[in-house]
């Protein structure tokens, strides 16, 4: 039994540091080339000029770079626009790379804060809300570094405890709470890659979500641009998606983006 857990453990460590080698995906395209266009984004925003510097940002991130500052300039570009369903996919798009930003932090609150209407929020347990808040901070990227450096540090207190003998009646010990913290960390990292293609934001005024996916179906509920639902599923020209309260319904493609940009 002993065995087994221990190759089990094994098996997800070496996945884990596999993914924190294998993450990163690897571009050739010219630096200075995307720096160029950074650039003048950055100066047809401090012009006024949001619908250029989204063109700018945008050709950054056609060409196979994601930027956590090149996905908050292009927010604020939006923002500016007054498109705050925009505005709020690509802040929400930054705080997948840059989760500890103050400033996006700050703009994506406020503009949270103008969105119309019910968003179904509902009150989570204070487990849940204890976990989120811990690992809220991090990005997919550092819940993967963070649970590599658990499963060393299991494997180093698991090869001491057998060779040394004074620290061995205390590493039965240490294991558990190492994997008790190792299994909570694994769950907010399940639940982001679970979501990763699953999230979208409402872009048009208002979106209604209907019981059924055709034109002029009962309305279930209304949505209302910047709200973040979660999408259940599809057809090719509609999606059904779900409020934090769990209520469903379909909603025109053309009335969401979802979050994730890149493959």
């Amino acid at each position: 039994m002993k065995k087994r857990v221990f190759r089990n453990i094994l098996t997800v460590g070496l996945l884990l540091i596999y993914l924190v080698l294998g993450y990163q995906a690897s571009f050739a395209t010219d630096i200075d080339e995307l720096q160029l266009y950074f650039y003048r984004g950055n100066d047809r925003y401090e012009k006024g000029k949001y619908g250029e510097a989204i063109s700018e940002y945008n050709e950054i991130i056609n060409r196979g770079y994601e930027s956590g500052s090149v996905y908050f300039n292009l927010g604020n570009s939006y923002f500016k626009k007054g498109e705050l369903g925009k505005a709020i996919v690509n802040y929400e798009r930054a705080k997948r790379l840059n989760p500890r930003d103050r400033d996006l932090e700050s703009n994506y609150n406020y503009a949270l804060s103008l969105i119309k209407g019910d968003r179904g929020e509902t009150k989570k347990s204070w487990p849940i809300r204890v976990v989120n808040a811990c690992y809220t901070p991090f990005s997919i990227n550092g819940i993967i570094i963070l649970l590599s450096l658990l499963f060393i540090a299991i494997l180093i207190v698991i090869v001491t405890g057998k060779y040394l003998g004074t620290i061995k009646k205390y590493s039965t010990i240490v294991i558990s709470l190492l994997l008790l913290f190792f299994m909570i960390s694994l769950l907010p990292l399940m639940q982001r890659i679970a979501l990763t293609d699953k999230e979208g934001v409402v872009t048009s005024e208002t979106a209604e979500a209907g019981f059924e996916p055709i034109e002029g179906a009962t309305t279930h509920y209304t949505l209302y641009e910047g709200m973040k639902v979660e999408i259940v599923n599809s057809t090719e020209s509609w999606y059904k998606v779900k409020r934090e309260d769990g209520k469903a319904g379909w909603i025109s493609r053309d009335d969401l983006e979802i979050i994730s940009r890149l493959k």
